[in-house]
């Protein structure tokens, strides 16, 4: 459910003796031409205290903290609580955090399967979300984008971990970064703290909603079967022939050239998406040369995982 949490501390010092007396090492670092910033871990959380702009930069992963592979719902006091101990152990004092980024995420166990989801995505929507694509791997695609609201990443856990247990796993992981939390302060006064972020209805708003527009609605299949649903639905005659054509030109392009060479509307090709959605079929479609003519809807899997898994 819940990998990366990270908050800023404002306005607050640290008591260097102190904290070498807990046992920390403390290591200077660079940050654009300016050296005096220092960097520690205590107890699986990360710091790093920037002197001029007087802020220290919390970085907390749930995993680490509770000692937890899965980290569901009811994980949220248990990991507040021992945060909170950490926080006041380094400060002797409470302080005020808000939250700067969070990660959503979901492990899905695919097996076999997994390369063919990721080839699937590989160069799905390449600005999806003003989000560009930094990385791409057989293993993994990262989209990012600079001064955005999201990063997306898809990738085998395996290779990151070399963990067995790892092996078919794949993760779909949406970072929420400073700019959305920010912006939905600013317009929705929703303030900057974890509560606000750590629930079922969260993870639906800003992973699932979000992450709809990517992944589409319905299965992925060959364009032989795609077809056969179309021919065999409610819609006319001419909305039959749009959308079998509109699939055909998928095979060739994406939807970034489709609009560039007017091809389609933006509008359009939305319209042409809910619409074949509402048919179940995805507008990524399998390759011909795969055996099997159809493939369940990834997030659809990523939704049973975290029923299953990560809402109790």
């Amino acid at each position: 459910m819940l990998d990366s949490i990270n908050y800023i501390i404002r306005n607050e010092t640290l008591d260097f003796n102190y904290l070498k007396k807990l046992g920390i090492s403390i290591k200077k670092f660079s940050y654009k031409g300016i050296k005096d910033n220092y960097t520690f871990n205590y107890k699986s959380v990360g710091f790093k205290y920037y002197i001029i702009f007087r802020c220290i930069i919390v970085q907390t992963n749930p995993h680490k903290i509770l000692k937890k592979r899965d980290i569901a719902n009811n994980d949220k006091y248990k990991y507040i609580q021992e945060l909170d101990y950490i926080i006041e152990k380094i400060f002797q004092k409470k302080v005020k955090m808000e939250l700067r980024r969070i990660d959503y995420c979901v492990d899905i166990k695919l097996g076999d399967l997994k390369k063919t989801y990721l080839s699937l995505y590989k160069w799905h929507k390449p600005k999806f979300g003003y989000m560009k694509i930094k990385e791409i791997y057989n293993t993994s695609i990262y989209r990012q984008s600079k001064r955005g609201q999201y990063n997306l990443n898809i990738y085998s856990r395996f290779e990151k971990t070399k963990n067995k247990v790892d092996k078919d796993i794949l993760r779909i992981e949406l970072q929420i970064k400073s700019a959305k939390i920010n912006n939905n302060f600013k317009k929705y006064g929703i303030r900057k703290d974890i509560y606000n972020y750590w629930s079922k209805e969260s993870m639906e708003e800003y992973y699932f909603k979000f992450l709809k527009d990517f992944f589409g609605e319905g299965k992925n299949y060959k364009i032989e079967k795609a077809e056969y649903i179309i021919n065999s639905s409610n819609y006319s005659k001419v909305f039959k022939a749009k959308l079998k054509k509109f699939l055909r030109n998928l095979l060739e392009n994406d939807e970034e050239i489709l609009v560039k060479n007017k091809i389609y509307n933006i509008n359009t090709i939305k319209r042409y998406e809910r619409m074949l959605g509402s048919i179940g079929i995805n507008t990524v479609l399998l390759p011909k040369m795969y055996q099997f003519d159809e493939l369940k809807n990834i997030l659809d899997i990523a939704r049973e995982v975290a029923d299953k898994k990560y809402f109790k």
